[in-house]
């Protein structure tokens, strides 16, 4: 009979290490699955850091766009600036020979087509003047539009 339930409590034992074993292996599979996931986990955040770095360069590049097209609006309103500066000379230069000639055209009929000459020469130099002057501001215009893009 002592012999039956060393038997007994040897089968016993065999089974509880069968179960030990089985858990272990079962603790084991488990920790693989968890390694696994730990590695996907791993890879999409690589994958997200590499997003962020594209996104980043893409900023980049929208802010070297934006500064090159605020240098493109600051050439083009220097430019008008300088046509509307030329412009006003002309019209100055202009305006200085139409005087002349206006006051040529007041003393007499002798001085008088000389006058009108000059005078008819800073009026047309006049109108160039205003019309540079125009141009400048339309170019003027069309960098403050550039800008505002």
């Amino acid at each position: 009979l002592r012999g039956c339930l060393l038997w007994l409590r040897g089968c016993l034992l065999w089974l509880q290490g069968c179960l030990l074993g089985l858990r272990w292996c079962l603790l084991w599979l488990r920790g693989c699955l968890l390694w696994l996931r730990g590695c996907l986990l791993w890879l999409q955040g690589c994958l997200l850091w590499l997003r962020g770095c594209l996104l980043w360069l893409r900023g980049c590049l929208l802010w070297l766009q934006g500064c090159l097209l605020g240098l493109r609006w600051c050439l083009l309103w220097l430019r008008g600036c300088l046509l509307w500066l030329r412009g006003c000379l002309l019209w100055l230069q202009g305006f200085l020979l139409w005087l002349p000639g206006f006051l040529l055209w007041l003393p007499g009929c002798l001085l008088r087509l000389r006058g009108c000459l000059l005078w008819l020469r800073g009026c047309l130099l006049w109108l160039r003047g205003c019309l540079l002057w125009l141009q400048g501001c339309l170019l003027w215009l069309r960098g403050c539009m550039l800008w505002l893009r």
